[in-house]
């Protein structure tokens, strides 16, 4: 994805044919890429906007989630932690409607970009349908670990939630496409594991390649970082339930 990018930043598709030759461990993926010289570069940007608004999220879910916290200063939570109803109940109704609110609000944000300002980026509606599906999922995730994990007041927990998703999407090249490139090449672990960066990489492999592969594989990599998230989310959910017993 990478090497697309710089092509189309540094040649603008005029030595395509020569990168691809050069590159063989790209070989395929660039093959089956659309006309490098057609696209539009600045559509990178319009993607890490949705990955924001996906990551976004997170204040939703670290906010209800706060809830949950007995020394909390809603004064409904002392009524739910004594609810015969179970933390994962309140924590999965609080991740659907999250999730739901994220959908509604992707779907809105890009009809805006499209139609409004005719940036063209909703070419392919099920995979992006499906990416607006993982993003959301990945914000989610994010957020209720972010609320679990820690004993921070709520003011401190949402700050941490906004650091997280406006350091994710600058890293990812909302600011600057370069700082996307830069991380890519230099920090390569980091640019497999941002989250802006994962959600980035769904929306781009739809717009420059007409073949599905590079898609699922970008698909398979957010599925195991949203388990592992998951994952510990429960765990720490779990941990949390036996200790208020």
């Amino acid at each position: 994805m990478k090497l697309i990018e710089l092509a189309i930043e540094a040649n603008r598709g005029e030595n395509i044919d020569k990168i691809i030759d050069s590159s063989s461990n790209y070989k395929s993926h660039l093959e089956n890429a659309h006309d490098l010289s057609n696209k539009n570069y600045i559509n990178g940007f319009f993607y890490t906007v949705l990955g924001m608004v996906s990551l976004s999220s997170m204040s939703y879910v670290v906010n209800n989630l706060d809830l949950l916290d007995i020394n909390s200063k809603h004064g409904i939570s002392r009524r739910l932690m004594s609810a015969p109803k179970s933390r994962f109940s309140f924590l999965a109704a609080v991740m659907l409607s999250t999730f739901l609110i994220t959908i509604g609000q992707l779907i809105l944000v890009t009809i805006y970009i499209d139609l409004v300002l005719k940036a063209g980026i909703f070419t392919k509606p099920l995979y992006f349908i499906i990416t607006f599906i993982i993003s959301t999922l990945l914000g989610v995730s994010l957020g209720s670990l972010i609320s679990v994990s820690s004993k921070l007041d709520l003011q401190s927990k949402l700050g941490i939630g906004v650091g997280v998703y406006m350091l994710s999407s600058a890293l990812a090249g909302m600011m600057q496409a370069s700082i996307r490139l830069f991380v890519a090449e230099k920090l390569p672990l980091l640019d497999r594991f941002n989250p802006a960066s994962i959600i980035y990489r769904l929306y781009a492999s739809i717009y420059y390649f007409d073949s599905s592969e590079m898609f699922k594989e970008n698909i398979f990599n957010a599925f195991i970082v949203i388990l592992f998230v998951i994952s510990i989310t429960f765990v720490l959910t779990r941990r949390k339930e036996h200790e208020s017993i």
